[in-house]
């Protein structure tokens, strides 16, 4: 098994430079434009090549890593807003959902309630919950897959990745 906590921190090390050159606001424009997203699909691609080039580009599979944190596509159905952001993924349980990092025209926000300022709470709770994500790496034996349940939107977005067998849905 590689060494997952040391690949995790140079990937959150090598993540966290490229997002200090981010425009959130910018971002989340283009993340919801049907016609002017090259933004976001940078964003997202930018996001994918940095943790291939740790990760390498093979899948993921519960052989190898444990728990890992992907680029994704977050969809909330309700007020149909796209935002990207990272999911964290339990590999070796099928690639049970354990956490998500939403990428809003405020910053970086995280799911961890308790952290979170009030303001910040509401805009997760109005914009993002509930929702469903689609990832861009790939991962074997996940057994949440759902090929179905893309919304074009969030195809538009990530259909580079798709022959990858990789989309991934989840909803709270």
């Amino acid at each position: 098994m590689k060494n997952e906590n040391e690949m995790y921190e140079r990937y959150i090390d090598e993540l966290n430079k490229y997002l200090k050159t981010v425009d959130f606001k910018k971002l989340h424009l283009s993340v919801n434009s049907t016609t002017k997203n090259d933004y976001a699909k940078e964003v997202l691609k930018s996001m994918t090549e940095i943790f291939e080039s740790i990760y390498g580009n093979e899948p993921l599979t519960r052989n190898n890593f444990s728990m890992v944190e992907v680029p994704a596509v977050i969809y909330s159905p309700n007020n149909l807003q796209l935002h990207l952001g990272l999911v964290m993924l339990d590999i070796e349980s099928s690639g049970e959902h354990w956490g998500s990092t939403f990428f809003t025209p405020f910053g970086i926000i995280e799911d961890d309630f308790s952290e979170l300022t009030e303001s910040q709470k509401k805009y997760v709770k109005n914009e993002v919950l509930p929702y469903n994500y689609w990832y861009t790496v790939k991962v074997d034996g996940d057994i949440h897959v759902d090929f179905e349940a893309i919304p074009r939107m969030v195809e538009n977005l990530i259909g580079e990745y798709l022959n990858n067998d990789i989309i991934q849905e989840f909803s709270l």
